[in-house]
């Protein structure tokens, strides 16, 4: 929230997905939260399948690396999974099966 004025007015709420420090006199605090991007105080969208965001701010939503996906709204890499025919570790690089084994979607 940010509070603008002097007086009594109670404090303002951020833009949907964002919020502020305590203390807060301008929109302009307001900052998108992790798993979600925007323009600083403006529009706050999330982040789309197969990317994520860790921080708050302005920052575009980061790509999963090759051959991996994410959930929307992600907000660590771990989120980040090899998808059907690879393997890795959560947020790492994937490989392709070898040969004579698979990895179906779970």
């Amino acid at each position: 929230t940010y509070k603008a004025g002097r007086g009594n007015a109670n404090c303002e709420s951020c833009p949907a997905h964002s919020d502020s420090p305590v203390g807060s006199s301008i929109v302009t605090k307001c900052t998108c939260n992790a798993g979600f991007s925007g323009l600083e105080w403006g529009t706050c969208t999330a982040c789309i399948i197969g990317t994520y965001k860790a921080g708050t701010g302005a920052a575009a939503c980061n790509k999963c690396p090759a051959n991996s996906n994410s959930p929307e709204q992600s907000t660590t890499s771990t989120a980040c999974t090899c998808d059907a025919g690879y393997i890795g570790p959560a947020g790492g690089s994937c490989t392709m099966c070898e040969s004579s084994k698979f990895k179906a979607m779970t």
